[in-house]
């Protein structure tokens, strides 16, 4: 058994919602969504955002080059087990993480992507894995919020 975890295959652009964070109440930011949808708990879960340079290095192959983006937090203990709603109140297996970098220029460059990465430890079995999702250009980028649960979609 290893965690399931769905990363959204889209990025919310929307208003912040966090006066927490760096950025100015109501500023357009941009979110991630992250399910849960293991039957067990994740334990130690860990966010990572790449900006991500391919450079060629011959012969049609490429060199990849890193830079750390940050996430408003990137890291919590837990995301509990996913379980069929009884109310349409809370899902508390679906995370929305707020971006702190502006994305934009980086996703309009042919040349460079924004990496994901989700690492986490499966509840029961201990066993960690890593997600990946790449999102290439500025067709990656959708305005509004996501949809509430389970959904991967922004409406």
């Amino acid at each position: 058994m290893r965690p399931n975890i769905k990363i959204s295959p889209v990025i919310a652009r929307y208003k912040n919602m966090i006066p927490e964070s760096n950025i100015q109440w109501g500023d357009q930011v941009y979110y991630i969504k992250i399910v849960n949808r293991s039957l067990h708990p994740a334990y130690d879960v860990k966010f990572q955002l790449s900006e991500l340079v391919r450079l060629p290095a011959g012969n049609g192959k490429m060199n990849e080059r890193r830079k750390v983006l940050s996430f408003y937090k990137d890291a919590l203990w837990h995301i509990p087990r996913h379980k069929k709603a009884k109310s349409n109140t809370f899902a508390p297996h679906a995370v929305v993480s707020l971006i702190q970098d502006d994305i934009l220029p980086i996703l309009e460059d042919v040349n460079k992507c924004i990496e994901v990465q989700v690492i986490l430890r499966h509840g029961l079995t201990g066993l960690s894995k890593v997600f990946t999702q790449e999102f290439g250009d500025v067709s990656s980028v959708q305005d509004g919020m996501f949809e509430f649960g389970d959904h991967l979609t922004v409406r």
